[in-house]
C-alpha cells in the first residue's frame, strides 16, 4: 500500500516540478523515497529534470518548437530512462495546443483565427483527419447563430443581425434546430431585416419536416424585401399546404388561411398588405 503511495506522490513531485515549485517537489520527492526504499532517483537531480520538461513543454504549447526541443533534450540528457523524443513530444504538445486555440477561437465567432491554428496543427500532423476551413466555420457559424438566438430572446435586434450577417457571410450550413431558422426568419423580418435574413427563411423552408409549413414567413420576408412574386407563390403554397395537411386541424389553420388569402389577394392586385400598422400587430402575436 505504502509503495503504491510513493509512486503517486512521485508523479505529484513531477507536476509540481514542471510547474517549477522545485522546493515542493524535492519535498515531496523525498517523502516518496521514505516510502519507498526501491524508488532509484536524487530528489534534486528529478526535480531539475521535469523543471526543464516543464519548459519545454510550455515553449511547444507557444509554438516555439526548435526551442522546446532543445528544451527536451537538456531534460534526456539528464536521465536517459525517461521516456522522451524530442521532437514527437514538442510537436505533440504543439498539435494539441494549436487545436485548442482554434476551437476557442472559433467558438468566439473567428473563422479566420480558428482557421490559422487548424493549419498550425495540420501542419505539425499532416495525419490528422482535418479540414482548417470547414472546421473552422463550423465552429464559428454555430457560435454567431447562438449568439443571434439569443440578441432575439433579449429583444436586441440590431445585434442579432449583425451575427446572421457574418453566418451569411460564411456561406455554410448551421447545424441548429429546425425551429431556430422560421424564429429569426420571422422576428427579423418584423423588425426591419427583411433582405438580410432571406437566408434564414430559405433554410426553414428546406429543413421544414412539414413542406409548406414555413413558406407564409418566407412569404412575409419576400413581400417586405420587394419580391412579390415570390411572396405571391410562398403564401399561396402556404395555403395548399393548410389546406391538404393532416399534421395540424383544420380549425387550428382556419384564421390563418384567411389571414394568408387576403394577403395573396392585396399582392396580386398590386397593393402591400403590410402596412406599419400591420407590422406592428404581427409583432404583437398576430402572425
Amino acid at each position: 500500500m505504502l509503495q503504491n503511495a510513493a509512486l503517486q506522490l512521485v508523479k505529484q513531485a513531477d507536476s509540481l516540478a514542471k510547474q517549477g515549485d522545485i522546493k515542493r517537489a524535492i519535498a515531496t520527492y523525498r517523502t516518496a523515497k521514505t516510502w519507498n526504499a526501491d524508488l532509484d532517483f536524487e530528489p534534486k537531480i528529478r526535480a531539475q529534470q521535469f523543471v526543464t520538461v516543464g519548459e519545454a513543454e510550455a515553449l511547444a504549447k507557444a509554438g516555439k518548437i526548435d526551442s522546446a526541443i532543445i528544451a527536451y533534450q537538456k531534460a534526456l540528457d539528464l536521465d536517459k530512462s525517461l521516456e522522451l523524443d524530442p521532437e514527437q513530444d514538442a510537436k505533440h504538445i504543439a498539435v494539441g495546443a494549436f487545436m485548442r486555440e482554434g476551437i476557442r477561437l472559433g467558438e468566439n465567432g473567428d473563422a479566420a483565427g480558428a482557421e490559422a491554428a487548424f493549419r498550425k496543427a495540420l501542419a505539425m500532423d499532416p495525419s490528422l483527419p482535418l479540414d482548417p476551413e470547414l472546421k473552422a466555420q463550423k465552429l464559428a457559424v454555430n457560435s454567431l447563430i447562438e449568439q443571434a438566438l439569443e440578441h432575439l430572446s433579449s429583444e436586441d435586434f440590431d445585434k442579432a443581425i449583425t451575427q446572421f450577417r457574418q453566418v451569411s457571410s460564411l456561406a455554410l450550413a448551421v447545424d441548429i434546430s429546425e425551429e431556430d431558422w422560421p424564429k429569426l426568419c420571422l422576428q427579423l423580418t418584423l423588425n426591419g431585416f427583411a433582405a438580410d435574413v432571406l437566408r434564414a427563411c430559405d433554410l426553414a423552408v428546406e429543413v421544414d419536416p412539414l413542406p409548406g409549413r414555413w413558406r407564409s414567413r418566407r412569404g412575409l420576408a419576400r413581400a417586405l424585401a420587394g419580391d412579390r412574386e415570390g411572396a405571391i407563390a410562398d403564401f399561396q403554397a402556404y395555403i395548399d399546404w393548410a389546406n391538404t395537411t393532416h399534421a395540424v386541424s383544420k380549425e387550428a389553420l382556419e384564421n390563418s388561411i384567411q389571414s394568408r388569402q387576403a394577403w395573396l389577394d392585396s399582392l396580386r392586385a398590386g397593393k402591400n398588405p403590410f402596412t406599419p400598422e400591420k407590422i406592428e400587430e404581427l409583432k404583437n402575436g398576430g402572425f
